[in-house]
């Protein structure tokens, strides 16, 4: 991360991303980095959901031909953790066909944030044990 100058006043501080993507595995994280992975997840989900703010309120400045390939949508799903997984694996392998540096971009281009996000509703009701 790399501190981001235009944010922030006095003794507050504001951060960002210095690379292209975030990619959180839980399941890849040894036992006792777990923890610290729950405190990262959430920091990412605060993240993401800035970045969907800001995007929201440049939504009504989009020159047509983005504002009509842009999507703000999402899913209702009933899965299983098999299933997530599974659907992750797939939806990255379609990412990796897209993925390009600023150099080998076409006329036209331009960054563009695709957010996929995967996990059990908030609802208030426990997610069901695996063994369950």
């Amino acid at each position: 991360i790399v501190e981001e100058p235009d944010r922030g006043t006095g003794r507050e501080r504001w951060w960002k991303s210095a690379h292209r993507q975030s990619i959180h595995d839980p399941a890849a994280a040894p036992a006792e980095r777990r923890e610290a992975g729950r405190a990262y997840t959430h920091a990412v989900a605060l993240a993401a959901a800035d970045r969907l703010r800001r995007a929201a309120n440049e939504v009504p400045l989009l020159p047509p031909e983005w504002l009509d390939a842009s999507t703000y949508s999402d899913f209702l799903l009933h899965l299983t953790p098999g299933d997530v997984d599974r659907m992750r694996a797939e939806i990255f392998e379609v990412v990796s066909r897209y993925r390009r540096g600023a150099d080998e971009a076409p006329e036209g281009a331009a960054r563009v944030a695709l957010h996929v996000h995967a996990f059990p509703v908030p609802d208030g009701n426990p997610a069901p044990a695996a063994d369950a």
